[in-house]
């Protein structure tokens, strides 16, 4: 089932509902962000087993069903080792992902699963001077959009690569409304714009006389546009890129014209790249702003 489909679906149910109601009517951008959000509850519910199955994603065959279209396995972007550690690498994680579930560490032709634990399992197998670890299988940590991977310091000397399996983030509804709106859009303009030919603009005489039309316009409330750093448009390996707003709902962003996102954190770009934003706040769509990032 398609987004608009869903969406039509719970606006009808809603209406329904809302007949012996007091509470006001959902606007579009308002459902749109209820179902983004019981969307992202329900994969929750899904994965850690908080459901009336309780059951965790990793034992429940319906779930893991469920949710497959999801379950990506993707090569993480190294990002180096640590001066201090002398065991762990860095490793970025890409923008998509919701939850992390497991990774791989590739030594080329060695495999080994990593597994994931928190911070103070994490300390007792940090290589530093005043601890020599054995680590039996490499274990991992998460802090912030990096994962950091510990392996044995002495069975392996050089970072290995990092294939992660995670939950991505699902296309949002608010997303997909803009785009069916941004469609709708260019085909009515492409419409008005055979029938100003005709009319010889007499829709721009209308609103001369009136003033409706020009005065209706400036009385909406508009949005400020993101704005997409850093300034310098070229960079030599790799570039983090910032998209900050004033005010914000939502900050919703693409590259090279891939699928819409939400955007959570800085963007890694490795190649030349084209990044385009825009903004939603209080159910209102800002202009979209776009940067060409040129590796060199």
């Amino acid at each position: 089932m398609t987004h608009n489909k869903i969406y039509t679906k719970f606006m009808i149910e809603y209406d329904k509902a809302n007949v012996t109601s007091s509470y006001p009517s959902l606007t579009k951008y308002e459902a749109a962000t209820l179902l983004d959000r019981a969307y992202l509850a329900l994969i929750s519910r899904k994965l850690t087993g908080n459901n009336t199955r309780r059951v965790p994603f990793e034992y429940d065959t319906k779930a893991i069903e469920d949710l497959r279209p999801l379950v990506t396995t993707k090569r993480f972007e190294q990002k180096g080792g640590s001066n201090i550690v002398l065991n762990e690498y860095k490793f970025g994680m890409p923008d998509d992902l919701l939850y992390y579930i497991e990774g791989v560490a590739n030594y080329g032709s060695e495999r080994e699963i990593v597994l994931p634990v928190n911070h103070q399992i994490a300390r007792k197998f940090k290589y530093t001077n005043s601890n020599i670890p054995w680590v039996n299988h490499p274990v991992s940590y998460i802090e912030g959009s990096e994962i950091y991977v510990l392996i044995d310091p002495f069975l392996h000397t050089s970072s290995p690569d990092l294939d992660g399996t995670y939950i991505k983030k699902p296309a949002s509804f608010v997303v997909s409304l803009k785009k069916i709106e941004d469609d709708n859009n260019d085909g009515n303009n492409s419409g008005d714009n055979d029938d100003g030919g005709d009319n010889n603009g007499g829709g721009n005489d209308s609103g001369g006389d009136n003033g409706g039309g020009n005065s209706g316009g400036d009385d909406q409330t508009t949005v400020t546009p993101p704005v997409i750093t850093p300034d310098d448009l070229t960079f030599a390996n790799v570039l983090y890129v910032n998209i900050t707003a004033a005010k914000a709902d939502h900050i919703v962003y693409r590259v090279n014209n891939g699928t819409w996102n939400e955007y959570t954190w800085p963007i890694t770009i490795t190649e030349t790249s084209t990044i385009e934003a825009y903004v939603v706040l209080n159910n209102i769509v800002s202009s979209t702003v776009t940067k060409t990032y040129t590796k060199q």
